[in-house]
């Protein structure tokens, strides 16, 4: 069967994917934009967007969790970097960090539940689309992802002492820190806890369990205590989450007047981003019945359950939520990942039983699998990357001696806003009116406007206008003679049907030529008027392309 996996070596295969995604990877969730990356700018450079998450009236983000990324952007800082180059160091490091805990987690699936399902787990994450998009995203779900993985990690580990410590400081780390609903991810390795301190000789089990739940508290008690001092009263931030999208949620408010989804959204979400391996996951638990019944293997049924079950949680408790989002399943992608290994090797082992090399059918699945992934990721980067890229011309402004206010504006393009790292000091963001009925986030105060002393006052002075019912504010849209930017986007196949006009909200900005000048503009993909094909895969050749495209443009105002 040969060697197992080491922690260095897994990691020195997962690193190189892992920093193509911090440097590639589009932003698919402007949540990550307005909930994250805005408020890390706000601590590090003073000024940025804030949603009503953030009103100390509500308290659902925690300014911990984004000072530790703020932390990461000061070293960066250190260096001399830019803005934009600091955006790239946090997404770097955040990468790095996820191969190593990647590395670990493949590293105890190796040595305690079966090698080959470590090498072909391995295999799976480094080539997974859906790994490649969440490795780096600076996101809760995406931090939570990466705890979970050394929770799991240590639950797969031999009975000891320091099993039960270190697995709940980690499932801790993700739920509390990170997002509370990934607790349930380490559901069956805290039966497994319970079930083992119970048993004698206990006393040496039970003050483990003291333990880790003592590491437990100190992580809540650090936690709290940052956002206290932050938002300058008690805040319990995992309990608010709680508390908005569960225990108060009703027609009228929580996550479902965000939007809901039908049963099999999170399917064709896997499917899109893990092809065979999404298929090969949802069959693990009868497989591996079905291996055990006619197998001689004694693997334990602990660890059994630890590598398999998680996965069928999460997947359980999030497709029967009608509110969906494909960052909510982040948590249980590396468990996803594990099922499918675990089918994997069934299938080869029944496969050379009937003469069929083991090594070929598994390295079949593999290859396709990734050669599948890397068709979704390249159709993603080439058709979306635009928003990163269209606000380069504006780094000219940082060494120029800007008199006049600048007000870059974004109308239906909001959503796509990469963050005001992008922007050079002295650049502000604005919205302008479009469709779009919901609420938009406001500014964080840069200064108090009662005169009150405080670093950072947009942390804890409660702004105007803000509500947790996704009700539109209109004092968040500036006119559009005050912009000197704008960035629009321009689809011109979708007014070829001369009985289609412009919306009056939403015009071409980039065909009235005399008011608007294109700065610069990137191809950005039609997926209204494009073919299915075309916008799932990338397809090298232009036969069977199917993408229609469109414009993503940078516009300045005329005659400044």
């Amino acid at each position: 069967m040969g060697k197992g996996i080491s922690v260095l070596g897994a990691f020195s295969i997962l690193l190189v994917p892992r920093l193509l995604a911090s440097t590639y990877a589009t932003i698919q969730d402007c949540d990550e934009v307005y909930n994250f990356w805005e408020a890390a700018h706000y601590l590090s450079h003073g000024n940025g967007f804030q949603t009503w998450e953030y009103s100390p009236e509500y308290g659902i983000r925690s300014w911990a969790y984004v000072g530790l990324h703020c932390l990461i952007g000061l070293l960066g800082k250190l260096f001399g970097l830019s803005k934009v180059q600091e955006w790239y160091f946090i997404r770097g490091a955040l990468s790095v960090i996820c191969a190593l805990c990647e590395a670990t987690f493949c590293a105890s699936v190796s040595r305690n539940v079966d090698r080959r399902v470590g090498k072909y787990l391995l295999y799976i994450l480094a080539g997974s689309a859906g790994m490649f998009n969440a490795s780096a995203a600076f996101l809760p779900s995406s931090f939570s992802m990466y705890a979970v993985m050394l929770g799991l990690a240590t639950a797969f580990e031999r009975p000891s002492l320091s099993k039960p410590v270190w697995g709940l400081f980690w499932f801790a780390l993700g739920g509390l820190l990170g997002w509370p609903f990934s607790l349930a991810m380490g559901t069956v390795f805290y039966l497994d806890v319970l079930v083992q301190a119970a048993l004698p000789p206990n006393g040496p089990k039970i003050k483990a369990v003291v333990r880790g739940g003592l590491l437990a508290i100190c992580v809540l008690a650090i936690l709290v205590g940052v956002d206290t001092m932050a938002y300058r009263k008690l805040q319990l931030v995992p309990f608010n989450i709680v508390l908005y999208n569960v225990l108060s949620a009703d027609e009228n408010h929580g996550p479902d007047i965000f939007g809901t989804e039908p049963w099999w959204f999170y399917v064709v979400n896997l499917i899109l981003n893990f092809n065979v391996v999404y298929i090969l996951a949802m069959h693990s638990a009868p497989l591996w019945c079905l291996q055990r019944l006619f197998s001689s293997s004694r693997q334990s049924i602990g660890v059994a359950l630890n590598a398999i079950a998680p996965f069928y949680i999460w997947y359980a408790i999030f497709t029967g939520q009608p509110h969906k989002e494909e960052r909510f399943l982040f948590v249980a992608y590396p468990a996803l990942c594990l099922n499918g290994a675990v089918t994997l090797n069934v299938v080869a082992g029944f496969a050379s039983k009937l003469r069929v090399p083991r090594s070929l059918v598994a390295g079949s699945v593999l290859l396709g699998a990734a050669g599948l992934s890397l068709l979704r990721v390249m159709a993603i980067i080439t058709s979306f990357s635009a928003p990163l890229h269209v606000y380069e011309p504006l780094q000219q402004l940082a060494n120029a001696t800007v008199t006049a206010p600048v007000t870059l504006c974004m109308g239906k393009e909001w959503h796509r806003f990469p963050s005001s790292y992008f922007l050079p000091d002295g650049v502000r963001p604005e919205f302008i009116k479009s469709a779009f009925t919901g609420l938009l986030p406001g500014h964080f105060y840069e200064e108090a406007p009662d005169g009150s002393e405080g670093w950072r006052p947009g942390s804890w002075m409660i702004p105007e206008g803000m509500n947790d019912v996704n009700q539109e504010e209109m004092s968040r849209y500036v006119p559009l003679d005050q912009c000197t930017y704008l960035v629009d986007s321009d689809f011109p196949a979708r007014y070829e049907d001369a009985e289609k006009g412009e919306d009056p909200l939403e015009p071409r900005y980039s065909k009235d030529e005399e008011t608007w000048e294109k700065v610069a503009c990137e191809p950005f993909l039609d997926a209204e008027r494009s073919g299915p094909l075309g916008r799932v895969v990338y397809m090298p050749f232009k036969k069977y392309d199917q993408r229609v495209w469109g414009e993503y443009c940078l516009l300045k105002r005329k005659n400044l």
